[in-house]
């Protein structure tokens, strides 16, 4: 278990971040918090009635806009394949 050096630049982050987290993250301790490597953000969806993530795209379709959610690796978005299934989405009944 690693400890929180409050003196350090890292440890008063960590501090910072556990105190911002902690009101959204039921049950979450400051032991829960592990060192990591490069910090990322892969923001996931979650099926809010099955409380799972989401293992793959979502195109969802707005009366004027097309959405791709779920994009948590972007350079998929970039194949043409994945665009002919965007498109297909979008015309009436896709």
């Amino acid at each position: 278990m690693s400890t929180w050096p409050a003196s350090s630049a890292k440890g008063r982050r960590r501090v910072r971040h556990y105190r911002e987290v902690r009101g959204v993250v039921e049950g979450l301790h400051k032991r829960g918090l592990l060192p990591g490597k490069q910090p990322g953000i892969r923001a996931q969806l979650v099926d809010r009635q099955t409380a799972e993530l989401v293992n793959d795209f979502v195109v969802a379709n707005g009366p004027c806009s097309t959405h791709v959610l779920n994009a948590v690796l972007p350079t998929f978005t970039y194949s043409l394949p994945f665009a002919r299934h965007v498109v297909d989405h979008m015309k009436p009944g896709g």
